[in-house]
Parts: C-alpha cells; structure tokens; sequence
C-alpha cells in the first residue's frame, strides 16, 4: 500500500522522524518497506507491504499511524465526529437476506448535498498516493477508504427505486459497473439491489445506474461488512479487482462500518452541504454483535516463547502502548483483544505482539536445553499404516474420492459449484464410479478385477466420522463372486488386527466405522511399524501413463503339436512394435495334433490416438508371420 507521510503526520503533534527513517522503524518491527519516494512539497510515498494477517487493520493510514504510535510511544490524535441527524430515516430501508455474507450494514439517506469538486486537501492526499480525483461525494467514500481501510459507497437516492436489498443474484442478471464494464451475474455472488436490479457487485464494484454526477441532489450511504471468501471468489469470476475488494477479502472488523460511516457522513457534512441539507436518521443492520474477545496470556509462557524475563512494568508498558484493556491476575493477564484486531486470537499472538516491541534484537541467544524426547506414532497412525499395508498385500490400491458433491446430510454455506453443494455422508457414493472408471483400463493393466479401498472423513448431522471402504469389480469371468472376494480380506484383516470384522458383505462395496477398527484393533510397537514400513517394495519401477485411448485386438492361431506359448508370444511382440504395450494369453486347447492360443493384445501410443488402419497393418504383419511358419490364423 502506497502511504503518504504527511497523511500519517496529520495523526501526531510531535514531528516524525524523517520518511527513511521511519521506513526503517517500520521495516525493523512492523511491516516490510518496498521503497521511499520523495515528492515535491515536502511529502514522502512509503510503499508498505501489509501481509494478509494485518490488512483488516493496515491497509489504511490509521492503522499504519496506530502501529508508529505503539512502536515510538506516541499517541495518536483521532478525530471524534458529532452529527446532527433527523430522527426519521427519510424513507430509507435496507433488507440483508444472508446475515452471514453481510455481519453489518450500516446506512443513511442525506438530502439536498452539493456535488462539486473537492476540497484542494483531500484532492492532494489522493493524488499522493495515485488515486484521480473524481467529485466531492465520491472522493470522500475513497479518502475514508485509505484513512480507515473501510470500503464505501454512496448511491444517488433518486435512483434507487423502492428498498435496498443485500441479496444473491439471480442467474441471468446483468450488471453495468462504473467504469462501464458489462458483467453477467450468477448465484454464486452477492448483490446490493433495489425493487428493479442490481446497482452493486457487493464489495466488488459500483454499478452505473445509481451513479453519484455533478446532478445528484440526494444520495445514500452505504458502510457494510461481507464476507471475505465469498468477495475473492466473486472478484476472481467477474475479472475486477478493487481496492475495495482485497480490503475484504481479507477480513474487515465489524467496527469499521461504524467507524467508516461516521468519518464518511461527516466530511459530507462539511464539504457537500447544499440548501436545505439533512442528515436523515441511521440505519444499522447489525443482528450478531461481535462479543468481547479475552485471551488468557501466561507469563510463564511468554518467557517461555521469547526467552527473556520481562518484568510486569515492560509487559504492562508494552500493554498500554497498544490501548490492551488488561487484567493482572496469578501469573498471567487476561488481555481484552481490541475489536479491529482480528489478527489477535490466542495466547501466542499476544506474545508475538510484545516481542516485536520490545525488539527482537534485545533478546539475546541461549543454547537450546538438551531434551529427553522420543517421537512415538498414534495408535491411530499405526493400526491406519497397517491396514494399508494389508490391503495394498491383498491386490488393493487406495483412491481418495471428492469430499463434495450433490448428495449428504449437510450442506456447505457457499459452494464452489452448483454440484457440490454437500458435504458427503459416506464413501460408497462416490466408490461405484470409481470402480466403473478404473475397470475401463483393466485390459490395458492386465488385470481381471479392479480392487480398490478409500480411508476418508465422511458428516453427518450428528458430526465427522472416518470411515474405511472396500470395493472389488470383476472386469472378467470369475468364478469367485465379487462379495466372496472382500468378505476373505476382511477375515485377513480381522486376523492381522485382533478384532472381527464383523460387517454384512451383500455387494462388491462394503463400508467399515474406522473409529471403532482402531479403538478395538490390537495396538502395535514402533518396531512393528518400522518392520511395516520396511518392507514395502520400494523397487517398483514406474513409466508415465499415456492420456491418448488404447486399441485392443484379439488373435487366435492353430499351431503343430510341440509349438510353445513363448514361440507364439515371441513373434507377436516383435512384429507389434513399440505400439504394442500388452500381450495377455486369455485361451489355449489341443485338438488333432494342434494347439490353437489366443491372445489378447492391446495396442497405445504416447503421441497421438491410433488410427484402425495403422493398427490393421500391424495385425496383418503379425498374420503374414503365422502363415510363413506354417501356422493358421483363426
């Protein structure tokens, strides 16, 4: 974010050091400094790279002035604003359908401003740090924008028909944005909205047709708060990219609505009243208040992290210089966190706090103590590497299916396509296409069944469970049924673990509690695990897979008595080429003196989808071989 010096100056009475060596305070103990450019007029643009973890709070001039207050014990000089507002609302109402994507909205209708152009103060501070000056109203929502780091923005009322409405677009909407941008809406977004249509990609981009001109009398003010996922997605699908979105999308405090509307309302106040100005009364949607939020921090434990003993006057000290409400109590302090600081949440993160200001570099470096620790596997771990061990034995290979799909007992609140709207209650959903794919490649791999198993978390209304599912297709006449197959390595495992497994076997697919496995399963030793571990085949020699079709042929010949499988197989190798990637025996029988073999033989290239003439001409080579040798083709 491109700061101005002169902007963080107007927080503080006393002079700041000078804009380098202020960049290198920053640089030292708060944020990293891209660069220091040096303006006319005694201003200073200091490029300050805000991480994610502090941009609710940062990417703002405020929030940097706050940071140089805590780091040179300074304290900064807020304006406090007082307005004069009509008791009545002057007919403004704002429905929020979705109080989850929208926590809080705060708005008002002013009447009777004047749009002109901007007070020569705010125009300079915007134009330091890039921004172009476009009127008075809407230079006032983008000045609050880079003081607070809070998004705004102002409708003209005469345009707005009806109510507004924080809603989520319907499919088929369309949107004119202000910078004339045509944009197909869905339901996957957010929208703020009157009786016609959109006037707002919420928290993206303003819309065209409530548009504040030069002609705009009455206007609407909108100060909200949404939810940030759901603005990234938003932003990414439509292709814009705001100042106002990445604000979002990475958190903004429920205060800052507040905050935002009473700087916004009244620098209008100020700078845009015309005849017969009114301030109607506010509006605030606001239906869950934040709650007070009070980390426990240790003293203990912060010696513990930082590796000092700091004395309860440097931790109170470095407590009032955030404006921390604390509580001394036996050994610790319970720590009010500030409501703009969601970075805030645990114990560590305080901690992290005062180390930085107290500075790294005066805590000195100790030897690490030597530590009698010995890592030791879960039981959880070790009966989950087992039973994997078992089966992969046993012929099957694990697959890890989608978590996300159309069918479940919970739904997700914002779902990345229309078809994963729910969280899956059960693996064998998915496992049947599975099976179903995979068995499509069983020529090509040589293989006469497809085995496969899937160790996954699955919700239910009652919570997470994991479970363990098994699942066997023949692809080829078996003798052995399917469900005889799963039910012999489920009594391998049930030998293997110690604990029966004693689940009904009707169908190729069966589904095991893996909770109730691995509480009831005999526990193992490392040494086991260890032995488990080492002797999986780790010379399997791996080559890419091919993503072009494979083509199969079958041939059968009549061969003299004495003639060998190898003779047979030999010959259709050579002559099949570097095309040809498997050749399986599936028939042989004697008959008058001959015996006759048939191969299956599957054909695929790694370059390009075989064409059956290419093919053919191999199958008649091969031929043309048989019949020199005196054999028959079939």
């Amino acid at each position: 974010m491109k700061v101005s010096y002169k902007w963080l100056q107007s927080y503080f009475k006393e002079s700041l050091p000078s804009p380098h060596e202020l960049a290198d305070i920053l640089n030292t103990r708060a944020f990293e400094i891209e660069s220091v450019d040096e303006i006319p007029g005694g201003d200073a643009v200091i490029d300050v790279d805000i991480l994610p973890n502090r941009s609710h709070d940062c990417l703002a001039h405020r929030g940097i002035a706050r940071e140089i207050g805590v780091l040179l014990s300074r304290t900064t000089e807020e304006p406090v604003f007082d307005l004069t507002q009509s008791v009545d609302a002057l007919g403004f109402t704002v429905d929020v359908e979705d109080p989850i994507f929208c926590t809080r909205f705060v708005g008002v209708r002013m009447h009777s401003v004047s749009v002109t152009d901007s007070p020569k103060w705010i125009e300079e501070r915007l134009a330091t740090i890039g921004q172009r000056s476009i009127n008075n109203i809407v230079d006032i929502t983008n000045f609050v924008m880079f003081d607070l780091g809070k998004p705004m923005h102002a409708f003209d009322a005469d345009k707005v028909v009806g109510n507004l409405v924080v809603r989520i677009a319907k499919e088929g909407e369309n949107i004119t944005t202000l910078d004339g941008k045509d944009v197909a809406l869905n339901a996957s977004m957010h929208v703020i909205a009157d009786d016609i249509s959109p006037l707002a990609i919420a928290g993206v981009k303003g819309g065209i047709r409530a548009e504040v001109t030069k002609e705009t009398k009455n206007i609407l003010i909108e100060s909200a708060v949404f939810d940030g996922s759901t603005i990234r997605k938003t932003s990414r699908t439509v292709g814009i990219k705001t100042d106002s979105s990445r604000r979002f999308e990475n958190g903004i405090a429920n205060q800052l609505a507040m905050d935002g509307f009473m700087e916004t309302v009244a620098l209008i106040a100020e700078h845009a009243r015309g005849d017969g100005f009114t301030i109607g009364a506010t509006v605030d949607v606001y239906p869950k208040p934040d709650e007070e939020h009070v980390v426990n921090m240790r003293v203990s434990k912060l010696q513990s992290l930082l590796g000092v003993d700091l004395t309860q006057k440097e931790i109170e000290s470095i407590f009032d210089r955030f404006g921390f409400v604390y509580e001394k109590k036996d050994g610790s302090y319970d720590v009010t966190i500030p409501e703009l600081r969601l970075d805030l949440r645990i114990e560590e993160d305080v901690i992290e706090e005062i180390g930085r200001v107290y500075g790294y570099e005066h805590i000195q470096a100790q030897p690490i103590a030597d530590m009698d620790f010995k890592p030791q596997s879960t039981k959880e771990y070790k009966v989950i590497e087992n039973i994997k061990n078992i089966l992969a034995q046993a012929g099957f290979s694990e697959v890890q299916t989608y978590m996300f799909g159309d069918k479940g007992e919970v739904e997700v609140l914002y779902p990345a396509a229309s078809d994963k709207t729910k969280v899956r209650a059960d693996l064998k959903t998915r496992f049947e296409e599975t099976l179903q794919s995979n068995a499509r490649y069983a020529d090509l791999l040589g293989i006469s069944d497809v085995r496969v198993f899937e160790i996954g978390k699955v919700v239910k209304k009652d919570g997470e469970h994991s479970l363990l599912a098994l699942g066997v297709q023949n692809v080829k006449k078996d003798k052995k049924k399917e469900s005889e197959k799963i039910t012999e390595v489920l009594q391998m495992l049930s030998e293997k673990l110690g604990y029966t497994l004693d689940t009904e076997v009707a169908h190729h697919i069966v589904e095991i509690d893996l909770q109730e496995v691995i509480e009831k399963s005999a526990d193992i030793s490392e040494r086991e695990l260890r032995d488990i571990i080492s002797h999986a085949d780790d010379t399997v020699e791996t080559k890419p897979v091919s993503s072009y079709p494979f083509v199969l042929r079958d041939i059968a010949v009549w061969t003299p008595d004495g003639t060998q499988e190898s003779d047979v197989y030999d010959i259709i190798k050579e002559q099949g080429g570097e095309l040809l990637v498997r050749i399986a025996l599936f028939d042989e029988f004697k008959k008058d003196g001959k015996t006759s073999y048939a191969f299956n033989l599957v054909f695929q290239s790694h370059e390009r989808t075989l064409t059956d003439e290419e093919i053919n001409q191999i199958m008649e080579k091969i031929s043309t071989v048989f019949i020199k040798q005196g054999w028959t083709v079939r």
